[in-house]
């Protein structure tokens, strides 16, 4: 072992050839060790393996460095000593009858804080070789963590490592898309096994990876059977250019037989396709869920003149209907939202009536979307009320505080009751009275020219009538 140790490490120019060829032969390994990892190796075990190759020939490298340059670092004595056969030397010792017998603590003292000082700086040398390699490799360990491993499992023949790997790209809500990743989840959108693909179109909408949208958009009628997961996918991308998209799919066939699916799409998507998605609602045997999917989609899309639509849904026979459409309401912020939410309010008869909780269907591990919240309804009313600013609330809260038994909604009422009352003192509803007032007097005005044009005359109002003049007084 000595004789070795002086073979490589003997002279000055042993030393630094050591060094040379030491440092090069890691940095050559690591960069093949990491570089198959990334781009070939198909098994988590070999992949282990590869890694702890990895840090022994980084602690090795650190050894050979520390010694190299340990004449300059410790000093030559430290070095002597270590390419010497310290038994043989110690033996001699021993045996010289003149020998001093306190130069065994002495050279103990010496040996044992070189040997510290040694220590120190392998483990520093060898660190710095890891981190160093790591860093020029775009600090592999760090990707191989997450998503490394997940992305090597994707490569094995196995079914259930492709499918383990394709979960463990969701494990992390912090995980963002990265080319390979693009390529992992494209790759395993070809698999031929139904599970594989399902659970990589689901990552690729958790991760909204645009690129894939034009590939789950051909399968949606390539495999018609994965269709609903397929299009909650296409949906999780989000609008923008995968809007224009999957317009293509308003028409096809495979879409059409899932209209929950379809709905809910389109609403992600926030597609405009507004004359499909009342198809949807207004089917004549249109299931629940269906109407649920359609009215929360054009609720999506927050267009007031889409308001009479929702407003349909209050009348809805299903109470998951009903809250979906007060929801889309509240989403309007509208004026003329008040109303049919009003009347919604005083024609529900069941006052404890409660909203279940409705999600988007991802696939599990996905992001949670709501369409409603469990809450009572009655409360669902005027939280959606509060966004509408309607003037003719102030009476009429006041006037149906009674119809609800329950105290959150009571104490909400108040509270909105007295915002309305802060805006109107400071003049703030107007421009909102004026507006209904104009409205109104336009359709009065129509109405007479169509009673008048089928022969009927209008009732004279006589002057001084109290009815003629409807306005409160202030």
């Amino acid at each position: 072992m000595h004789a070795v140790g002086r073979a490589l490490f003997g002279t000055v120019y042993r030393r630094l050839v050591a060094l040379v060829v030491a440092v090069s032969a890691f940095y050559t390994l690591s960069g093949l060790i990491l570089n198959y990892i990334d781009n070939s190796c198909s098994s988590a075990g070999l992949s282990l393996f590869l890694i702890a190759c990895w840090f022994v020939t980084g602690i090795a490298t650190g050894f050979a460095t520390i010694l190299s340059l340990s004449d300059l670092l410790i000093g030559q004595r430290f070095l002597d000593d270590f390419l010497t056969d310290e038994m043989a030397r110690l033996d001699a010792r021993l045996s010289d009858e003149n020998r001093d017998d306190d130069f065994i603590d002495e050279e103990f003292l010496k040996g044992g804080a070189n040997e510290t000082k040694f220590s120190i700086l392998f483990l520093v040398f060898a660190a710095v070789h890891l981190v160093t390699a790591n860093t020029l490799s775009d600090h592999f360990l760090q990707r191989y963590m997450h998503s490394g491993l997940a992305l090597i499992k994707l490569r094995s023949a196995d079914e259930l490592n492709r499918r383990q790997g394709l979960d463990m790209l969701v494990e992390r809500l912090d995980l963002k898309s990265t080319p390979d990743i693009e390529r992992a989840v494209l790759s395993a959108l070809d698999d031929p096994m139904e599970g594989v693909v399902v659970r990589a179109a689901h990552i690729a909408g958790t991760l909204q990876i645009a690129a894939a949208a034009p590939k789950l958009i051909e399968l949606v009628d390539e495999r018609p059977e994965l269709a609903f997961p397929v299009m909650i996918a296409i949906g999780q991308i989000g609008p923008g250019p995968t809007t224009e998209l999957a317009a293509q799919l308003v028409s096809s066939g495979a879409a059409r037989a899932e209209p929950v699916a379809q709905a809910y799409m389109l609403g992600m998507l926030k597609s405009t396709e507004i004359t499909r998605l009342l198809e949807i609602f207004r089917a004549p045997k249109a299931e629940e869920d269906a109407r649920v999917a359609a009215i929360w989609a054009l609720g999506q899309l927050r267009d007031n003149r889409l308001l009479t639509s929702l407003a349909d849904g209050l009348k809805d026979s299903a109470l998951r209907v009903q809250c979906t459409a007060i929801a889309a309401l509240a989403n309007l912020i509208a004026t003329d939202a008040a109303p049919p939410l009003m009347d919604a309010y005083l024609a529900e008869t069941d006052v404890r009536a409660q909203c279940p909780e409705t999600l988007v269907p991802v696939q599990e591990g996905g992001p949670i979307k709501i369409v409603t919240k469990y809450r009572l309804k009655l409360f669902s009313i005027i939280r959606a009320l509060a966004t509408t600013d309607h003037p003719d609330l102030i009476p009429w809260l006041v006037k149906h505080q009674n119809v609800s038994k329950d105290y959150n909604t009571k104490v909400l009422m108040k509270k909105l009751w007295e915002k309305l009352k802060a805006k109107d003192a400071r003049g703030e509803l107007n421009m909102i009275r004026h507006r209904l007032r104009t409205r109104k007097a336009q359709m009065a005005a129509e109405k007479g020219e169509i009673d008048e044009a089928v022969g009927d005359k209008p009732p004279k109002v006589k002057t001084g009538d109290k009815g003629a003049d409807s306005r409160p007084k202030r």
